[in-house]
């Protein structure tokens, strides 16, 4: 009778492990204003990547730090869309990533931003999903870049 199960000894029998699919952890960067960098990101036990995902990096006062919120789908406009150093090529900000190390790390490069300083949060949609043009589309935080320098 599982009407009666309501407290947590009625669910001490173990019955698998649930393990989340995606990125494993949220990565710290610090960026230098017009110096390109590359964004590297690890998948989870288990979880690999793929050539569909995509990334946005949204200034954090716009989302207010929370990744899927009003603005989500749209890129910085700190972020330029192509790094000079020394020949000019275009950034990889709303391509597909590298794939590594058998699809468990994405790697976006260059990036570079323009904006003298800022916090900025890196937004992951998995494998296409939905098209990943919608704010919800980019729900995971895979990374928080801070730009200050010279």
């Amino acid at each position: 009778n599982f009407g009666n199960c309501r407290e947590g000894k009625h669910f001490a029998l173990p019955i698998g492990t649930i393990q989340p699919q995606g990125p494993s952890n949220t990565t710290r960067l610090k960026a230098i204003p017009n110096q390109p960098f590359a964004l590297r990101i690890h998948a989870s036990a288990g979880s690999a990547f793929s050539e569909t995902d995509r990334i946005r990096v949204v200034n954090t006062d716009v989302i207010r730090g929370v990744c899927g919120e009003f603005g989500t789908s749209h890129q910085a406009n700190e972020l330029a869309d192509q790094a000079c150093w020394p020949t000019c090529v275009l950034t990889a900000q709303s391509g597909p990533p590298s794939l590594e190390r058998a699809n468990a790390t994405a790697l976006w490069e260059p990036l570079l931003f323009t904006v003298s300083s800022g916090i900025f949060d890196v937004c992951w949609c998995g494998n296409g999903v939905e098209g990943c043009d919608s704010d919800s589309d980019f729900l995971i935080k895979v990374a928080q870049v801070s730009v200050a320098g010279v």
